[in-house]
Order: structure tokens, then sequence, then C-alpha cells
């Protein structure tokens, strides 16, 4: 029964109470004494619900019961159960302990009016639950994932990050802050991975507009071309919004331009949307901020250009040697007493002088498939341009 439950969902958690167990708010095996005897043991040992995540092994299970072996004196002193669990390698039952505290009645509505506002772990228990769960703690990370479903609570904990000291370094903290909430949420998260996504786009929407635009231009979207958590997480919000992000300092220079056409073909690659749907929405983006036609029409033919361009190197002028003639004038200085055939002779190697000269490289050639990459994303035409640049894929990366 338990696996069937955690086919459909992350989690199954059981409420435990003096006269019994529930889930959902209904009584399991009521009225049946082995139940109740259970649920009695759990509610002795200070237990208010008990949680089975997804990957539940039948050895963890057992181990779980193990610990009820104990008075409940004896789990107290050793630090409760929940530590009892982690000492026996248990990451995927979590148990919720009660505690007893005396409490001022004058007091108690004013609690309970704050308790909604007020956060549940501050900044520096985030970082140190970050800390512990990027290291691997399956405990600390579905906490993290947890967490990550608090859309205020995530934007309030950014917003005191970036807090601290301002300026670059605490964008750059706030940034990796987030990447590893989001690549935690993404690889715990299950069937909740997609709302959980969807929380952590809605915290994004949340934050300031001047430090929503700085992170996501500068910081989230370069980043997520090669990070598919954070790439998940832009595919959440709406491409109109995040367009006019990207337009709203532009100044018109060539390196504005470059800048935006970049940041428009890495929205194309990440599938926020339709390519062609990412184009028209930079369109419209650039329109409202005032650009004009004759800039909005060369950034998008900078973004997805409508034809393939192979520019020559301008010639540096005179006869003004070349490091490239040096490399040649070495090799013919080379010794070669068995060649029959000079280097003039050979038209291999005139062809390559030429090559040289002219500026035209194996990397011109390979940028140029990158291009073609991004141009045409059919299926064959793809799988072919692609098997030519992993051919050449030390080249490349060089």
């Amino acid at each position: 029964m338990l696996a069937e439950a955690l086919v459909e969902r992350p989690e199954l958690r059981l409420v435990v109470t003096k006269q019994g167990l529930y889930y959902n708010e209904l009584p399991l095996f009521s009225e049946q004494s082995a139940y109740e005897n259970f649920a009695l043991d759990l509610y002795n040992r200070h237990l208010a619900d008990v949680r089975f995540h997804v990957g539940t092994t039948a050895k963890e299970i057992v181990a779980f019961l193990s610990v009820l072996k104990y008075t409940p004196e004896e789990i107290g002193t050793s630090g409760g159960f929940e530590t009892r669990l982690w000492d026996l390698g248990v990451s995927t039952i979590t148990v919720t302990e009660a505690h007893v505290a005396i409490v001022d009645a004058a007091s108690l509505a004013d609690s309970e009016a704050n308790a909604g506002t007020t956060p549940p772990l501050t900044r520096n228990e985030i970082d140190e639950l970050l800390a512990a769960a990027y290291g691997g703690r399956p405990r600390d990370q579905i906490t993290v994932a947890r967490f990550a479903g608090d859309a205020i609570a995530v934007s309030s904990y950014l917003t005191e990050t970036f807090a601290g000291t301002g300026g670059l370094p605490a964008l750059m903290s706030c940034a990796e802050r987030f990447a590893e909430t989001a690549e935690i949420a993404y690889e715990v998260g299950g069937d909740s991975r997609h709302q959980l996504m969807a929380s952590l786009g809605d915290a994004l929407q949340e934050l300031d507009p001047a430090l929503r635009r700085a992170l996501l231009v500068d910081e989230i979207l370069p980043e997520a071309r090669t990070n598919e958590s954070l790439a998940a997480v832009v595919r959440q919000l709406d491409v109109d919004a995040v367009c006019r992000m990207l337009v709203l300092e532009m100044d018109g220079d060539n390196v504005s331009r470059e800048g935006l056409a970049r940041a428009i073909r890495n929205l194309a690659l990440i599938s926020i949307a339709d390519r062609d749907e990412v184009v028209s929405a930079a369109g419209a983006a650039m329109r409202g901020a005032g650009l004009s036609e004759s800039v909005v029409g060369e950034v998008l033919e900078l973004a997805s250009p409508s034809r393939l361009t192979v520019r020559e190197m301008a010639s540096s002028g005179g006869n003004q040697e070349r490091p490239v003639d040096t490399i040649f004038k070495l090799m013919d200085l080379a010794p070669t007493p068995q060649r029959d055939v000079t280097t003039e002779d050979d038209p291999g190697v005139a062809e390559l002088k030429e090559e040289a000269r002219r500026g035209l490289t194996d990397g011109d050639v390979i940028m140029a498939l990158v291009s073609l990459v991004g141009m045409d994303t059919r299926e064959n035409q793809f799988a072919s341009t692609m098997a030519m640049l992993e051919d050449s894929l030390d080249l490349l990366i060089d």
C-alpha cells in the first residue's frame, strides 16, 4: 500500500494521535487494537507525525520500528527520535516530534496572530541547510525542497542575502544560493518537480524589480544554458516579461546589441518558448522601449541570422610580415633530405598557406557549424551538423 501511494505523490504523511493514526484526516484501521497500540507507542515517544518519502525501503521501515524498543526516556537522552533515525542511516522516513511547553494564555492570541508572518528559518539556518544538503544529506535535501515550495520564503531569503553587503559580490552570492536551491529541488522533487520550479519562478517575481533584473539577466540566464535546473525555472517565466527586462537598460551601442542578441539566443536554446516566439517577443520589447526599427532589425538578425556570412579577415596592409609567415620560413628550414618534393611544389601546403594568409582557419569553419546548429533544429539536419561538431570537439574546446 505504501509503495502504491508513493507512486502518486512524493510523500505519505501519517498524523499521530493518542487514539490512532490519521491519513488525510481519516482514521486508519480504527477500532483495531494492534494499530491503536502502535499509534500509542508513537504518541508516547512524542511523535506528532511520520512521513514516508519516495524511495522508502523495507530495511528502513524495519530500522524505524526498531527505535520503538527504546523507552521514551532513552530516546530523549540520546537526542530524540529523529536523531536515532539518522544514526541508523534512515533518510527517507522523517518525523515531527512534539514538545511540551507551558504557555502564557494572555500572550497566546498574539503568538497565533504573528505565527503566519514569522519565517520558519533564519537566513543563517538556510545557509547551513543548503550547505548540508549540497553535501548530499538526503534529509536536508528534502527540507530544502519543501523550502523551495514556499515562494515568499525564498524571495525573503534572497532579499536578505543581497541586502547583506549589496553590489556584485552579494549578487553573485544570491545567485549561487538560488542555483543551489533550484538544483536540489530539481533532483529530489520527483512528481512535484514542476510545482517546485514554478514556485521558484514565483519567488523571482516577488523580488524587487531592480534585484530581479540583475539576478536574472546577469547571473541566471547566462548559466541556464548549461544548468538544466535553472533552465527549468526560467521556463516558468513569461517570455514577454523576460524580454522587457533584457532591453530595460539597453543604450544601443554595439556591445549592448551583441549581448542582447546572445541573450535572445540563450532564451531560445533553453526552450522558454518557440524560437520564433522568442524573436517576436524580443522585437516587441525593443520597439516598446523606443528603439528604432534599424536597431531592432540588426539585433534580431544577430540573434537569428537569415543567412550565414563568412567574412575574410581584413588585410593588415603593406608587406608587413605576419607570425604565420615566420612559421612557414621555419618549416622551410627544417631538414628534409629524403623528401623528393619541396613544400612549394606541394599543392596542399600551398593551399594551407593561402588560407592562413586570408585568415580562414578550421576554427572559422567549426564556429560556422555552431551557428548552423542553432539555426536549423530539424532532427536530421541537427544530428548531421552535431555529428560534424563532435568529430572536431577538441578543436572547438581549444
